[in-house]
C-alpha cells in the first residue's frame, strides 16, 4: 500500500483535509476488504484459484505507508498503530479464508526500507518493527481450526477514505474484528479494536466443543482490566475483557475451563 492519493465514494479528496480521525480510520482500514457486516475478508479470488484445485499462499502484500508523517502532519499519531492494526486486519481476512494455507509478508526479512518487518541490523542483531509484531500474535497464538463465531454490538466505520487505488472502496468497516480458532486444548479468540480513541468491552461465551458457534458481544467501557466472569454448569467458557483503543490482542482460553483460572492474555507492544 502506498498513501498517493485519496478518496472517498470515488470523489478525490486532498490529504491536508482530513481530520485525524479521518486520517486513523483510513490507515487502519487499508490493506483489506470488508463484508456487508464491516468483517474483513480475503478476495474472492482466492476462491477461483481453489476451484481449480490450487491451495493459496499469499505473500507479495505489506502496509507500508510511504512518506505517512509528510503527508498527514495533522495525524496526532505515528504510522506504526495503523499499520499494525491494518495488518491484523489483513490477516483475519486471510484467516476466515478456507483456501488460504501460508499467508507472509514481502518484506519480511531485511536491513532497510520501512516496510522491512524483521529489521537486521548492521551489528548483527534483530528488530520488529509494529507489522511483524501483529504477525508475530498471530503466528505464535492460533489453533489449527477456525471457528463459526459471531460478533454483535460493534459500532461501523462508514466509507472510510481509500489511500490507495491499489485496494477497493471500503463501503464500511466494524470498529470490533475478531476471529476464533482452536486446537486440541485451547481456543484462541484474536480480537482487534480500530477505535483511535474508545476502549471496547467484549463479553466471551465459548461452548465446551469446538464445532460449536462462539458468540461474542461487545459494549462501550471505560477501563482497562480482565476480569473473570463465572463459568455456567454446562461448562460454557465466559470472560469479559477490556480492550484498549487501537489494539489487537489474543485470548487464550482452555477449551473446557472449570479450574476457574483467568485467561492467558497476549497482546502486542
Amino acid at each position: 500500500m502506498g498513501i498517493w492519493s485519496a478518496d472517498r465514494n470515488g470523489e478525490k479528496i486532498k490529504h491536508a483535509s482530513l481530520s485525524t480521525d479521518d486520517v486513523w480510520d483510513a490507515t487502519t482500514t487499508t490493506l483489506g476488504r470488508f463484508d456487508a457486516q464491516g468483517r474483513a475478508v480475503a478476495d474472492a479470488a482466492y476462491d477461483d484459484i481453489a476451484a481449480l484445485g490450487y491451495r493459496v499462499a499469499v505473500t507479495e502484500w505489506n502496509w507500508n505507508g510511504w512518506d505517512f508523517a509528510k503527508t498527514f502532519p495533522q495525524a496526532d499519531f505515528s504510522d506504526g498503530m495503523p499499520a499494525a492494526l491494518g495488518v491484523s486486519g489483513f490477516i483475519h481476512g486471510l484467516m476466515r479464508a478456507e483456501h488460504v494455507t501460508l499467508a507472509n509478508q514481502s518484506l519480511l526479512l531485511g536491513v532497510s526500507w520501512g516496510i522491512t518487518s524483521v529489521r537486521v541490523n548492521s551489528n548483527g542483531t534483530v528488530g520488529y518493527l509494529p507489522q511483524t509484531e501483529a504477525m508475530r500474535l498471530h503466528a505464535e497464538h492460533h489453533g489449527n481450526e477456525v471457528l463459526a463465531s459471531e460478533l454483535t454490538g460493534s459500532s461501523l466505520i462508514e466509507a472510510p477514505v481509500r489511500l490507495t487505488m491499489w485496494w477497493p472502496l471500503v463501503a464500511r468497516a466494524a470498529v470490533l474484528d475478531a476471529v476464533v480458532t482452536a486446537d486440541s486444548a485451547h481456543y484462541y479468540v484474536h480480537v482487534l479494536n480500530r477505535h483511535r480513541t474508545a476502549t471496547q468491552t467484549l463479553k466471551i461465551a465459548l461452548p465446551d466443543r469446538a464445532p460449536q458457534i462462539a458468540s461474542l458481544a461487545a459494549c462501550a467501557a471505560a477501563s482497562n482490566t480482565l476480569r473473570r466472569v463465572a463459568t455456567s454448569r454446562r461448562r460454557s467458557v465466559r470472560t469479559s475483557i477490556t480492550l484498549s483503543p487501537g489494539k489487537a490482542i489474543c485470548v487464550r482460553m482452555p477449551l473446557i475451563n472449570s479450574s476457574g483460572e483467568l485467561a492467558t492474555v497476549c497482546t502486542t507492544p
